[in-house]
């Protein structure tokens, strides 16, 4: 889009990659760019937008002019501030994902040492998150299952709940598959011994579940 000099602005919502991915707006050509704080271990409700010098946009809402005229309202400043202690203690961006990487690694040698486990990352996805199928298990009832043991995951993403994944859909993954698929993320506060936890719970449910 930049090669060709249109005129459109080009916005990147970086909210997934902030603090997990080494970039800049300038490299990658950026007029404007999202990240949000609960990405980052910071408070929900508060992010950042950047705008590129020289780049203008018209408000949605009018009124008061604390934000340069784009946004009215009052600032929730312990929101703010919280996000802004969320980005100070950012850990160095390769060494923790290097540290990922290996706990994403341990944790995938676990699960396939169960029987009837799929995973669905592919070996190169971003070691943050891992998604996984069980054979003959809907996600739902092992959802319940793990939340019981104070074990809480995911089985799609927040924004698209109760609706079949559409990436798992895109991989070409069945219907069954794709039901009985949870999703895992990982975070620096999270350990080995966690793993272990997880996977030994896994395995309970999995025994528990067949037996009903």
């Amino acid at each position: 889009m930049k090669a060709k000099k249109a005129p459109a602005l080009l916005h990147v919502d970086a909210v997934q990659a902030f603090g997990k991915l080494p970039f800049s707006p300038a490299k990658l050509g950026a007029d404007l760019m999202s990240v949000s704080s609960h990405k980052i271990h910071g408070p929900k409700g508060s992010g950042a937008l950047y705008i590129k010098k020289g780049v203008h946009i018209a408000p949605l809402t009018y009124g008061g002019g604390q934000e340069k005229d784009v946004r009215p309202g009052t600032e929730s400043t312990p929101l703010i501030a919280g996000f802004g202690a969320a980005a100070g203690a950012l850990p160095d961006i390769r060494e923790e994902y290097a540290a990922m990487a290996e706990l994403n690694g341990y944790c995938r040698e676990k699960l396939l040492g169960i029987g009837g486990i799929t995973i669905n990352s592919p070996g190169d996805a971003l070691p943050y998150i891992l998604n996984f199928s069980m054979e003959g298990v809907r996600a739902e009832t092992m959802l319940h299952f793990l939340s019981q043991k104070e074990i809480y995951v995911s089985s799609g993403s927040a924004c698209s709940k109760g609706r079949k994944s559409h990436v798992l859909t895109a991989m070409g993954l069945d219907g069954r598959r794709i039901d009985s698929s949870l999703r895992l993320s990982f975070s620096r506060f999270n350990t080995k011994g966690e793993v272990d936890v997880f996977t030994d719970t896994l395995k309970e449910g999995l025994s528990h579940i067949s037996h009903m």
